[in-house]
């Protein structure tokens, strides 16, 4: 039942459709297009710059929507520039497999060490295929589409 469950889940995330409640803090007045909903989920980040290689940071995401996500880093970071996340779901598949979001996408806002990351890829993986996509990630270079 719990993976008929989570499968509903995640499709009901990828149709626009809201799969839990809007954060409390969104206004009307709010200029983003998409709602915004509370999570408080541990992360990990890389820079996809073109010949550099950038290491594995840790990062707080605190909302999200179908479209962007907004995170605290532990320094700032340039707009405009890519970036990789793998944030963890907060539930489990099958209530035994962590599940990761992996996100690609570019920096579009920061305020201080808060940055708004814009969705250019995303999928649900677990955290076994996390480690394989992330050692066949060609480092610096986009996937192509």
């Amino acid at each position: 039942m719990f993976a008929a469950g989570l499968a509903l889940y995640l499709i009901v995330v990828f149709s626009g459709r809201p799969a839990f409640p809007p954060a409390a803090a969104a206004s009307e007045a709010d200029r983003r297009a998409a709602k915004r909903y509370p999570i408080e989920a541990e992360a990990t980040y890389k820079l996809l710059d073109q010949g550099c290689r950038h290491e594995l940071q840790q990062c707080v995401a605190f909302n999200i929507s179908n479209c962007g996500v907004w995170l605290k880093s532990e320094c700032a970071l340039p707009v405009g520039a890519r970036i990789d996340v793998m944030l963890d779901w907060p539930t489990r598949l099958n209530a035994m497999t962590d599940v990761v979001l992996n996100i690609e996408g570019r920096i579009v806002r920061s305020h201080g060490n808060h940055v708004a990351v814009c969705f250019e890829r995303s999928a649900f993986v677990t955290r076994s295929d996390q480690a394989m996509l992330q050692s066949e990630k060609p480092r610096g270079h986009s996937r192509s589409a």
